[in-house]
């Protein structure tokens, strides 16, 4: 059933993915850059996830995105 709504990074404008991209190389948490581009987490994860599968779609924001980001563990509580 289509919506209407785009899916996957091209529903991420190119002003956007600027602002994620930029955040992320600044150190901003990947939660943070979310937010300041308007992005759900689980999308930007799911993008993440398939383009490193080989999803021709996600493959070059994928790479853009490891290129700058370095995922930070998680203190154990």
């Amino acid at each position: 059933m289509a919506t209407g709504k785009q899916q996957g990074p091209r529903s991420l404008s190119p002003v956007r993915r600027k602002i994620l991209l930029r955040a992320l190389a600044d150190g901003v948490r990947a939660s943070e850059a979310c937010r300041m581009a308007n992005v759900r987490p689980k999308s930007f994860y799911d993008w993440i996830k398939k383009g490193r599968a080989g999803d021709p779609v996600y493959a070059e924001l994928a790479a853009e995105i490891e290129a700058v980001f370095t995922p930070r563990s998680r203190p154990r509580r």
